[in-house]
């Protein structure tokens, strides 16, 4: 995840890192594509991402998903995937340009 905030320059003053995102949520069979403010959290031994949309309303999924218990890749110059651990839903992050 560190190539991916570092590529797209994600990191603020202060060390904020938030930003507008286009999603593509895959659960089960269904695509669904959304906008949404993203943010994520370093800490000393796992990453989170916060997805700011109400996501657990609309889909009953969580809002926050976190390196020890989802999986994330990162596929350079493209999109942060993070698939949850029972890989039932995988969701696909795009930075938009500002």
């Amino acid at each position: 995840m560190l190539g991916f905030i570092s590529d797209f320059q994600l990191r603020k003053t202060g060390g904020i890192i938030a930003f507008n995102a286009q999603l593509r949520l895959q659960v089960h069979n269904s695509m669904i594509s959304l906008m949404s403010e993203i943010q994520i959290l370093t800490l000393p031994t796992q990453m989170a991402v916060y997805i700011i949309e109400p996501i657990h309303d609309q889909f009953n999924l969580p809002e926050m998903f976190a390196t020890n218990d989802a999986h994330f890749s990162y596929t350079k110059n493209r999109y942060l995937e993070i698939h949850t651990a029972d890989k039932t839903v995988k969701i696909l992050i795009a930075p938009l340009p500002l």
